[in-house]
């Protein structure tokens, strides 16, 4: 079976703007279930189009959110749902981050994603102190869900390994990593 992604899109000037919808918690006399859709013009649908710092002040005034209370209930389309404990994926300021990083894809920009595999590549090749700087700097600033990059958990992925001090990078195993993940001979 294969889904197909919804394609997304409001229509200005008689051009169509894409976007993506992202879920999120509104806390509005109650906590939520909802989406917003960023769009690629840097819009985003949140009871009408808002700029991202309209989104900005909608996240820290505490009505977008990422998280619920304990001991709250949680409304969704599909009825209410009843939760002692909610445990989030992101924090408010990763969110900021992923609808950035959102507009930026939707424009075939770099993303915080492409500048971290991309320092993580230049260190591979080049071990130099400047480069370990520059890429853990671009590890730090990717939103905390996003950092396991190159496989589905952090014990197994390169990255993280490096950035947790987990494993030792030999020359051996960067030409490794270059070639599996980058397609490179080193």
């Amino acid at each position: 079976m294969k889904f197909y992604k919804e394609k997304i899109y409001i229509e200005k000037e008689g051009k169509k703007v894409y976007g993506e919808r992202l879920p999120v918690i509104i806390h509005n006399n109650g906590y939520y279930l909802s989406n917003i859709t960023v769009f690629e013009d840097g819009f985003i649908d949140c009871w009408g189009l808002k700029d991202l710092a309209q989104i900005e002040s909608e996240i820290k005034s505490g009505r977008l959110l990422q998280n619920i209370p304990d001991d709250v209930e949680l409304e969704c389309s599909l009825g209410t749902i009843k939760s002692s404990k909610f445990i989030p994926k992101k924090s408010n300021e990763d969110f900021i981050k992923e609808i950035e990083d959102l507009i930026n894809a939707l424009n075939n920009r770099g993303t915080r994603r492409i500048t971290c595999e991309n320092s993580f590549k230049n260190y591979l090749i080049e071990p130099s102190e400047l480069n370990l700087k520059s890429l853990t700097d671009a590890y730090n600033d990717l939103p905390s869900h996003q950092k396991v990059i190159f496989e589905y958990i952090d014990q197994k992925d390169p990255l993280c390994n490096l950035m947790n001090g987990r494993e030792e990078f030999t020359l051996a195993y960067r030409k490794s990593i270059l070639k599996h993940y980058f397609k490179i001979e080193l």
